[in-house]
């Protein structure tokens, strides 16, 4: 199994100067924390690597007065099993490539079928669709989702 990290890094190629395009693809991929650098290929190996260790410093030391990153904790995975959000995206992409409506009481009976404890309807309706969905599309929950692998892939634990 390879490293996403190293694929990651595989995509990035040496330029001597950033182009137009490299400037609208680190534009457009911003959100993804990701920061763009000119280096000076005539400068000494060890400055570049000092300066460039302090420059990651700065720049991640002035996020952090952004909004903190969001973590994927077990709570929220439990949270979303137990509502079976990912069955309910599956199932409205289902309804959606057949051109057909997907009604929440519809919802209800097919995710929870055997559930009398509670109104499953309104779990649908309030919880899985007004909530749960947006947030599991959230690009946050998708950074944090990504982050949390690569740093799970890092630790060997795979």
């Amino acid at each position: 199994m390879t490293n996403p990290m190293l694929e990651e890094l595989e995509n990035i190629f040496l330029m001597d100067r950033p182009t137009h395009d490299d400037l609208n693809e680190h534009r457009r991929l911003k959100h993804m924390s990701r920061a763009l650098a000119v280096i000076d290929l005539d400068a000494p190996d060890e400055m570049l690597l000092r300066s460039f260790q302090e420059w990651l410093k700065k720049i991640r030391q002035n996020r952090t007065g952004q909004a903190k990153k969001k973590r994927i904790t077990e709570s929220i995975l439990r949270r979303w099993q137990t509502n079976r959000v990912i069955e309910y995206i599956d199932l409205s992409q289902w309804f959606k490539l057949r051109n057909e409506s997907l009604l929440d009481h519809q919802a209800a009976a097919i995710l929870f079928p055997h559930d009398s404890t509670r109104n499953t309807t309104e779990v649908v309706t309030k919880t899985i669709r007004k909530k749960a969905v947006p947030e599991i599309l959230a690009i946050k929950t998708r950074q944090a989702l990504i982050s949390q692998g690569l740093e799970f892939d890092w630790k060997g634990n795979i």
